[in-house]
């Protein structure tokens, strides 16, 4: 029996959850900033919400990839998808920091590896 539906239909409905995962945490993202210009006072800009939107949802892939290494469920998922929008630049800075400690712990840079300063 042949599927009823074509491949570009079935590949929509097998990632749907995605998604929406990424439609809440662009809310998310969103939320933060009508926060942020309702409390300094701004004017609404579409550059600025676009760009908050934009870290929100790199934001939320990352706890979308961390959710289903942790095996989480998709509420849970959506729930932490929801929130990393939410902190997004914040989220970023944090996972940044992070990171150069983790690599700065792991692979320390010899003395020969160094630049020297020649002054």
């Amino acid at each position: 029996m042949q599927d009823e539906h074509g491949p570009f239909i079935k590949f929509i409905l097998d990632n749907l959850q995605y998604a929406l995962l990424m439609i809440v945490s662009m809310w998310g993202g969103t939320a933060a900033y009508l926060k942020v210009i309702k409390k300094s006072g701004e004017q609404f800009s579409l550059r600025a919400w676009f760009g908050e939107c934009s870290m929100s949802g790199f934001a939320g892939v990352m706890a979308i990839y961390a959710c289903q290494y942790a095996d989480y469920s998709v509420p849970v998922t959506g729930l932490a998808t929801g929130f990393a929008g939410t902190l997004s630049g914040k989220l970023l800075v944090l996972a940044e920091d992070v990171y150069a400690d983790l690599v700065i712990r792991y692979f320390p840079r010899k003395q020969q590896d160094r630049p020297e300063n020649n002054s």
